[in-house]
């Protein structure tokens, strides 16, 4: 059975205290040295990757606008919360060290190519939304089998 990464990605404004969600169920791809990278998931034997970070479990979520679930349905919290008992190793990224994740994983000879272009792309996003913004951003993150 495979292993799947679910992602997204959330923004600070500079000066601000709580998080914004940019965007939901951004794919990855599948890629296991990134995995292993990014949180020690799927980090076989061989691929000598040092985790950016073990699971920090997903960063506080709330943003308590006197909502109900069912009012915001598709958020970052809802999102992680529909998949429950079968999400595991729940965490978060800075953009630096999703980069440096990245550049880990590509040290492993599967990916002597470069980056995942979805990782790439998303990285690049998360790049220029701090550049526009002046704000950091992170990929919040778990994974299923």
């Amino acid at each position: 059975m495979g292993c799947d990464i679910h992602a997204c990605i959330q923004g600070q404004y500079k000066g601000r205290t709580y998080w914004w969600d940019l965007a939901l169920d951004v794919s990855i791809g599948r890629n296991y040295p990134l995995f292993a990278a990014m949180a020690d998931v799927r980090n076989y034997e061989g691929y000598g990757i040092t985790p950016v970070a073990q699971p920090r479990g997903l960063p506080d979520l709330g943003l308590d606008l006197g909502l109900a679930d069912e009012d915001c349905p598709y958020n970052t919290a809802s999102f992680a919360k529909r998949w429950d008992c079968d999400a595991h190793s729940r965490s978060w990224l800075l953009t630096d060290e999703f980069a440096e994740a990245i550049l880990r994983a590509t040290t492993v000879e599967l990916w002597t190519a470069g980056a995942p272009t979805d990782a790439a792309a998303v990285l690049a996003f998360m790049r220029e939304w701090e550049i526009a913004t002046g704000g950091k951003a992170r990929i919040v993150f778990f994974f299923d089998n």
